[in-house]
């Protein structure tokens, strides 16, 4: 009763959709048909069609850029290390000025008499060296050249440098954290030459 049948014989009410829309077929490997290179498209890596020359454009634009992309990457990623390094380096001076209290505590007794006499006995050796320092002091430059050539062989020693020295003079506590660190090597054992070398550098951090 309701159903309209429309006139297929009237002019502009004849719609058939195609078969194939044009522009919209992407086989199923990916590559475009030959109808949609005639129409001046092309295919992508992604499967998506383009108008021919945009989807080339922009993978080698990509391309071109990518060494560039790859140089900031490096280069973040060595200023975050460095970076690192100066923190770690500044952080050090609190561990050393520990380390000299610690020392003070054990040369007054309040550690016990044990750490007493044993600081006695490092106290003379510390003294011993000091005294052939000072007889020799172009030997001592010498040991002393030997010993920052050492620690300048890591790359980020300067920049954890930089960081303790900063820290040391911002906050005063520069000198004990040096003298600190460096009882506290001879109090494990080091000899003069890594007790000195500690005092420089304070604990080696993990961390650089």
């Amino acid at each position: 009763m309701f159903k309209f049948v429309p006139d297929t014989s009237l002019p502009g009410f004849r719609v058939k959709a195609p078969d194939d829309p044009p522009f919209f077929r992407v086989a199923d490997d990916g590559s475009v048909p030959a109808d949609a290179e005639s129409a001046g498209l092309s295919d992508a890596s992604d499967g998506a069609v383009y108008p021919a020359g945009e989807g080339a454009d922009e993978a080698g634009l990509l391309e071109r850029f990518r060494p560039f992309i790859a140089d900031v990457q490096d280069a973040a990623e060595r200023v975050g290390t460095r970076a690192n390094a100066v923190v770690n380096g500044a952080y050090s001076v609190f561990p050393g000025t520990y380390n000299a209290l610690r020392a003070a505590g054990r040369g007054l007794g309040i550690l016990g008499p044990e750490e007493f006499r044993r600081f006695g006995q490092e106290a003379d050796a510390v003294g011993t060296v000091l005294g052939q320092v000072v007889d020799h002091p172009g030997a001592a430059a010498h040991v002393s050249r030997d010993a920052l050539s050492v620690l300048d062989t890591d790359p980020l020693f300067r920049y954890y440098m930089l960081g303790r020295a900063g820290m040391g003079l911002l906050t005063g506590l520069g000198p004990a954290a040096m003298a600190g660190d460096a009882l506290r090597a001879v109090e494990k054992g080091h000899n003069m030459i890594d007790a000195y070398k500690f005092g420089i550098q304070g604990t080696p951090s993990s961390g650089r």
